[in-house]
């Protein structure tokens, strides 16, 4: 190429590496300021502390579900055979088959109790879900809170029914 000396590729190379270094020193430092001032880390802890309250009235939500889906039978010979093939001693898999039988007669019986209280806690656990991501979401954009606490817990509840609707919409 004429007119392209070595020292210009250099300096344009050198040039090219400040440019990236600088960019990469006011993204990554900005990045670390704002982890840091918000608080993240906890912000993160605290929504997946939310998430696993959330997993238990939901299990209890697919237990009510499996209970009025599946027949009786079905599902004790296939808690049966579970049984017989992680438990490979006799003696002891009669007892396990003896007190899971008795879990499940009784969760038979009180499976659409478990259901509404299920879904009652998911409700609940789920606005606490959203106020908890609301709260995170107005402290990283610097939101003034402008609501009261009932108006918020029943924003946060109307949320959750609208999501049930899209879900089930979907």
């Amino acid at each position: 190429m004429p007119g392209v000396t070595v020292m210009s590729w250099t300096k344009r190379a050198s040039d090219w590496y400040e440019w990236l270094k600088a960019a990469a020193r006011h993204f990554i430092g900005g990045l670390w300021r704002r982890i840091d001032d918000h608080h993240i880390l906890l912000a993160a802890s605290g929504l997946t502390f939310s998430i696993i309250v959330c997993i238990i009235p939901f299990m209890l939500v697919i237990f009510s579900v499996a209970g009025v889906l599946l027949a009786r039978p079905t599902v004790a010979g296939e808690v049966d055979a579970m049984i017989g093939r992680f438990i490979p001693y006799p003696e002891y898999a009669d007892q396990v088959r003896m007190f899971v039988a008795d879990r499940v007669e009784e969760f038979w019986v009180y499976r659409r109790l478990a259901g509404w209280i299920g879904s009652l806690g998911l409700l609940f656990a789920a606005s606490g879900l959203f106020s908890s991501m609301r709260t995170v979401l107005d402290t990283v954009f610097e939101i003034p809170g402008r609501r009261s606490a009932i108006l918020a817990k029943l924003h946060d509840l109307g949320l959750v029914l609208m999501v049930m609707v899209f879900f089930l919409l979907s």
